[in-house]
């Protein structure tokens, strides 16, 4: 998780930009420091008319890992872990 940059986001405040797998991969490593870093605080920002967009096909997306990514994102958001 992070590797060698683990303790340049560790207590900061982090903005990921975009929605592609990408930045989910990132938000998904920063929500984990996130649970062991305290202070470590996430925002997304996405240009999406709709927030459900954000988060891909979910159930209806034929690529499993994609539609994994996104249903994880997605549950972030829903425990406040990650603001969108």
């Amino acid at each position: 998780m992070l590797g060698a940059d683990r303790e340049r986001y560790a207590g900061t405040r982090v903005a990921v930009v975009g929605s592609g797998h990408s930045a989910f991969n990132a938000l998904l490593d920063l929500a984990d420091l996130a649970e062991q870093a305290v202070g470590t605080e996430i925002t997304s920002v996405v240009r999406r008319t709709l927030v459900d967009q954000m988060f891909g096909g979910e159930d209806n997306d034929t690529l499993p890992e994609r539609r994994r990514l996104g249903s994880r994102a997605r549950q972030l958001v829903q425990r406040e872990a990650l603001f969108a």
